[in-house]
């Protein structure tokens, strides 16, 4: 596998980080997942709902920058 297809350890299911070990007891927060909550990088979200949610964030944040580098 190349460095461009690598998968990020937030959305690695194979990461340590997104192990049962981080499950909290507790259902997801997104509405409509059953699916139990925890990971390293969040306490209230699944694994598959958290990589979404960072994917948000991330992306959110590549925009600002963009819109901050337009603006210089």
């Amino acid at each position: 596998m190349n460095e461009i297809n690598k998968l990020k350890a937030f959305e690695d299911p194979q990461n340590p980080g997104n192990g049962k070990e981080y499950h909290t007891g507790k259902k997801c927060i997104e509405k409509g997942c059953d699916r139990p909550a925890g990971t390293w990088w969040s306490p209230c979200w699944c694994f598959e709902c958290n990589v979404q949610r960072i994917k948000r964030i991330d992306k959110k944040l590549v925009e600002l920058v963009e819109e901050r580098k337009a603006r210089i």
